[in-house]
């Protein structure tokens, strides 16, 4: 898979010194992912069917990274469960959405894991206008633009 191979590739460093340079505090569970000394590679939005999760399993299986993600179930199937309980995955539920930015702060990776198919190739997702604001370098899956 070629977006796996270039993710292998990425050299990322940590941005978890976001606290001391903005003086926020990371909400409670960030702390343990940002204590684990990893890379945190972050997703917010729905967990749902058009996400790409063993593209997710594969990150978190990385010893490289802590996976982040935020957001409620919706239509999730049962890969989602199984991600949900791998030892490197960090999952909020939902968060309201003007507290994103609190937790965005924190994200050294923002993913777009979608899989491509006809649904994602008609959509144009609100989150990578959201991860460009908040300054985050983003990976994505080969979407068109």
């Amino acid at each position: 898979m070629k977006v796996e191979n270039n993710f292998k590739q990425l050299n990322i460093k940590q941005n978890n010194q976001a606290s001391a340079k903005n003086n926020i505090h990371p909400p409670k569970i960030l702390q343990k992912a940002i204590r684990s000394g990893k890379i945190i590679a972050a997703y917010h939005g729905a967990l749902a069917e058009w996400l790409d999760y063993d593209l997710l399993r594969k990150i978190a299986e990385d010893g490289r990274f802590a996976l982040l993600l935020i957001g409620h179930l919706h239509n999730a199937p049962a890969k989602c469960g199984e991600l949900l309980k791998m030892k490197n995955v960090y999952y909020t539920g939902a968060v309201p959405y003007n507290k994103l930015n609190s937790y965005a702060a924190f994200y050294d990776i923002a993913l777009l894991p979608f899989q491509v198919d006809d649904f994602t190739r008609s959509v144009s997702p609100v989150k990578i206008f959201e991860y460009m604001a908040a300054g985050v370098p983003i990976v994505s899956s080969a979407l068109q633009a």
